[in-house]
């Protein structure tokens, strides 16, 4: 099940904040095309309260986590994106990011993206 958890500073967090639930749909969407689960209703997306303090950090870090190695969906191979498929992610997930603070004409925001696979782990709910 991968998780969007995005965590943001409190100057993220004033601009997006009134947006905070379609910003998560649009990436919801990325990651399941991304990493071909569009059948699947399993991805979350968590926004914790704001970091108390950051240096040298971006205003809003994206990670996306994920158990991988094992056949999680039941398709008769391990579910474990490669690093271009990781890095082709964080690339579509650093557009859709600028196209929406574009859109809601929201001051520029720095991003960082981050792909966590998660090996010999287990997630149950």
């Amino acid at each position: 099940m991968p998780q969007i958890y995005m965590i943001i500073t409190h100057r993220a967090r004033a601009n997006l904040i009134d947006n905070i639930s379609l910003l998560g749909s649009e990436l919801i969407s990325t990651v399941k095309e991304a990493f071909d689960l569009e059948n699947k209703k399993d991805i979350a997306f968590t926004v914790p309260a704001p970091v108390l303090y950051t240096k040298k950090e971006a205003d809003v870090q994206i990670e996306i986590r994920y158990t991988a190695g094992e056949d999680e969906y039941g398709q008769g191979r391990p579910f474990d994106p490669s690093l271009k498929d990781q890095e082709r992610l964080a690339a579509q997930i650093q557009k859709v990011f600028r196209d929406f603070i574009t859109d809601y004409g929201l001051p520029p925001l720095t991003l960082s993206v981050w792909c966590k696979p998660y090996y010999n782990s287990v997630f149950k709910m």
